[in-house]
């Protein structure tokens, strides 16, 4: 198994690294946290320890427990600590729009992506695609009731 740790010289020093929140936009500051859909990992890699040696190895965990363990704490970078209690008790636990016509949605959205690659980037409606797909992801939402639900 892999060992976690922090190089003994680094090529930046963690105390010269500052995380921080976001500054609050005209909706306050509400991150998202982003989730996975779909994960599958051995119980060893999501382990109690495996995640207290990640935290400090500053690589965000899940797990509750790490963030609530003193030593970890007094060796983990102070900015990431802030800026986790702050999103956990603020953010939004998705990055995208909920959504259930999924599906369809991506279909929609993929005819831009498929234009943009067909006419590397060059196609002279891609900009009226983009919008009028976005208005048919918007139709969906609308027709699902789900518009606009944060």
């Amino acid at each position: 198994m892999a060992t976690l740790s922090i190089p003994p010289n680094p090529r930046v020093p963690k105390e010269s690294v500052g995380i921080a929140n976001l500054p609050a936009g005209p909706k306050s500051s509400h991150p998202f946290i982003v989730v996975s859909w779909g994960m599958a990992l051995s119980k060893k890699a999501t382990s109690a320890e495996m995640a207290k040696r990640a935290l400090v190895g500053n690589i965000t965990m899940a797990r509750n427990s790490p963030w609530a363990d003193k030593d970890v704490l007094a060796l983990d970078n102070p900015d990431l600590v802030t800026t986790r209690d702050f999103a956990a008790k603020n953010g939004y636990p998705y990055d995208r729009p909920y959504i259930s016509a999924v599906g369809e949605a991506r279909d929609r959205i993929g005819e831009i992506i498929i234009e943009s690659i067909n006419f590397k980037g060059t196609s002279s409606t891609l900009q009226a695609t983009a919008n009028k797909m976005a208005d048919k992801v918007n139709e969906l939402l609308e027709d699902t009731g789900e518009y606009g639900v944060e």
